[in-house]
């Protein structure tokens, strides 16, 4: 038994990257749910060198490769650790008392209250019906045309945009503009 190790894939955590589930090598299936698998030396020696993500060598190590000893210790560590209950015949640490003197919250002078109400002061998209209306109106303006050099330009009164007798073809929409009568119906314009 001196020429093994006890070997065992690192639990899931995707935070610090420990992301592998299983894992095969030389016709072995390592699972992170069975826990430890006792492999021969060549075996361990290469899964210590295996890393959660292939070929990223800053990605963590995906196994624990360990002796007998060392793999006792590990789950004595992991057992204390995952223990919620404290018993009193366990070694506590002494939970100290915040010293005299320190500020806390109530110590703090207290502020004006604010009106929480929904839609009272605020911005308009506090308010739901406001922030719809801006949502909408933001969709109708996507569509709308936008006047170009050569398809037109505004009007000083009212913005209407006016159209010009030569549209030109250099610019994409300048084939999709067509000149529609004036609204007002007093100038020969077309906008």
């Amino acid at each position: 038994m001196d020429n093994t190790y006890l070997v065992r894939l690192k639990a899931y955590d995707a935070r610090r990257g420990h992301v592998l589930r299983r894992y095969t090598y030389a016709g072995i299936k390592f699972q992170e749910e069975r826990g430890w698998y006792r492999v021969e030396k060549p075996v361990a020696d290469y899964l210590r060198t295996v890393r959660q993500l292939p070929g990223d060598a800053y990605s963590p190590l995906a196994f624990d490769v360990s002796t007998d000893a060392e793999a006792k210790a590990l789950d004595a560590a992991e057992a204390d650790e995952a223990k919620v209950k404290r018993n009193a015949s366990d070694e506590l640490k002494l939970s100290a008392a915040r010293p005299a003197g320190t500020l806390t919250a109530e110590d703090l002078p207290k502020a004006e209250e604010k009106d929480t109400r929904r839609g009272v002061g605020g911005h308009r998209g506090a308010r739901k019906s406001g922030h719809r209306q801006a949502r909408v109106s933001s969709r109708v303006n996507a569509r709308r045309p936008r006047s170009r050099p050569g398809c037109g330009a505004r009007s000083e009164a009212g913005g209407q945009r006016r159209v010009a007798g030569t549209l030109s073809s250099s610019w994409p929409c300048a084939a999709r503009v067509t000149p529609r009568p004036c609204a007002c119906g007093s100038c020969r314009l077309q906008c």
